[in-house]
């Protein structure tokens, strides 16, 4: 927002995209949303690509609990931490 000298008025931060976009129909403002929101439907929502230039990353987090014992977590975790060392510049 700073690059473009645009200086949003936060009304309410929300992390659950249903919410999000139910208060985006309801003509309750706008919001910057993932992808997979698009998926979603809610009648009369618009959605338009952000074509940002350059493409700015994303800061992704991956959280688990410690005391997880399921087997398939050292494998997951073992394959995301393959494709961040693929992905380093």
């Amino acid at each position: 927002f700073d690059e473009a000298g645009v200086s949003p008025q936060y009304v309410q931060h929300m992390s659950q995209i249903h919410s999000i976009l139910a208060l985006v129909h309801a003509r309750i403002g706008a919001a910057v949303v993932p992808e997979a929101a698009t998926r979603l439907h809610f009648d009369g929502v618009e959605f338009r690509p952000l074509n940002i230039t350059p493409a700015q990353p994303v800061e992704l987090f991956v959280a688990w609990r410690r005391d997880n014992d399921n087997p398939s977590l050292k494998p997951f975790l073992a394959l995301i931490e393959a494709q961040v060392e693929g992905a380093a510049p």
